[in-house]
């Protein structure tokens, strides 16, 4: 992979995570723009960017589908993959050791909440206060049956994400993902009961998953297919054309949730053919990137910005519940504000604090994924599996 490319991901990804974090925050901590009295030009350039968390988890998709599924499909086109083994153990190292704790952490700072900051009833009334950040009742997800079903993914499947922590919804896509794709892949390149055996999972799969899920693959699909694009002599647009159309396609995304909220289609999900539209042109732009070779300036910094995006992804919105909560009561700081110079900057200082608390628990988890993929690997369970 061109350093240019791989620094043009490395953006992409801790900008998409800042933009997950500063979206959740600004629900949580500012008004909403239609209770802002005067709302003049700046203020709704900042509300409009600072709301673009669900466009950057479109994008997340992307680049995971770029990372993992065509470099894997590659690997083993290739002759080059140690088997499903390898594969699940890398994918499992991944996302389960900053998952775990993740989960751990999240429903202790939830369960210490409800118990000692809930004078505003953020944790057992949040839906008095319509906002985005807080779409359920924390307390009712808090249970030992939500706990373990999100341990094995089954969040938006058959449980609700567990206590506050609603980023997670994401995870389970993209974990189901992983195992539907390979699943795919042993069946192409597998002989034998090994490729009938993935045949009936992917089945059985297919059946179980719910048809939200396995319709928004398309979007992580749409990573793997930029690669073979990227690498192809069809014509591509120049990296600066295909930027300012992912700017016009942020812009067209935002103006047009409400249109899609309004809209009724028993053909397929509007949410859907928004995001997808996102996605594409995400796509042709890292495709337009794809031949860049040299990375961009301060690209040590872009790659240690992105080394804990995943794990900031995944530990901020807990935490800043617990925050905003803890400092509401205790501090009577307040939240859903109306714009002013307190308000940004109780807003900045809950982004930073969130981000260096992210970094922190990155220090413990993802940083050391390999360490447990050389510990699976030494078990050596499923080898079974290998090719």
């Amino acid at each position: 992979m061109n350093k240019g490319f791989s620094s043009v991901l490395n953006i992409s990804r801790w900008v998409a995570a800042l933009l997950v974090v500063v979206h959740h925050v600004r629900h949580l901590v500012l008004a909403d723009l239609n209770d802002v009295a005067n709302a003049g030009l700046l203020t709704k350039a900042f509300y409009f960017w600072t709301g673009l968390g669900h466009e950057a988890v479109v994008v997340f998709f992307v680049v995971s589908g770029l990372l993992v599924g065509a470099l894997t499909l590659e690997k083993w086109r290739l002759g080059k993959a140690n088997g499903v083994f390898d594969y699940l153990a890398h994918r499992f190292s991944r996302i389960y050791i900053v998952f775990i704790p993740a989960l751990a952490v999240g429903y202790g700072l939830d369960y210490m909440g409800l118990l000692a900051f809930d004078n505003a009833q953020l944790y057992s009334n949040s839906y008095q206060y319509h906002t985005i950040s807080l779409d359920t009742i924390i307390k009712d997800n808090l249970s030992i049956e939500v706990l373990l079903g999100n341990l094995f993914m089954l969040q938006k499947v058959c449980v609700s994400v567990l206590g506050s922590n609603g980023p997670l919804w994401s995870l389970a896509f993209e974990w189901w993902y992983y195992i539907l794709w390979i699943l795919c892949i042993a069946i192409i390149f597998m002989r034998g009961i090994r490729q009938w055996l993935s045949a009936a999972l992917l089945i059985v799969l297919l059946a179980a998953l719910p048809w939200e899920i396995l319709l928004w693959m398309n979007i992580w699909l749409l990573g793997v297919a930029t690669y073979y694009y990227g690498r192809s002599n069809w014509p591509k647009p120049s990296p600066w054309l295909s930027f300012g159309l992912f700017v016009v396609a942020l812009v067209v995304s935002r103006q047009s949730t409400h249109y899609f909220n309004q809209v009724n289609t028993v053909f397929i999900n509007p949410h859907f053919i928004r995001d997808f539209g996102l996605g594409l042109v995400f796509s042709v732009f890292l495709a337009s990137c794809s031949q860049l070779s040299q990375p961009f300036r301060g690209d040590a910094l872009h790659t240690k910005l992105a080394g804990f995006s995943y794990s900031l992804y995944l530990v901020h919105f807990p935490a800043m519940v617990f925050l905003v909560a803890a400092s509401h009561q205790l501090l009577n700081s307040g939240f859903l504000l109306q714009p002013s110079f307190k308000a940004y900057s109780y807003f900045m200082l809950c982004v930073v604090v969130l981000c260096v608390y992210g970094y922190l628990f990155s220090l413990v988890t993802e940083k050391h994924t390999f360490k447990l993929v050389k510990l699976l690997k030494s078990i050596g369970v499923g080898r079974v599996w290998q090719v």
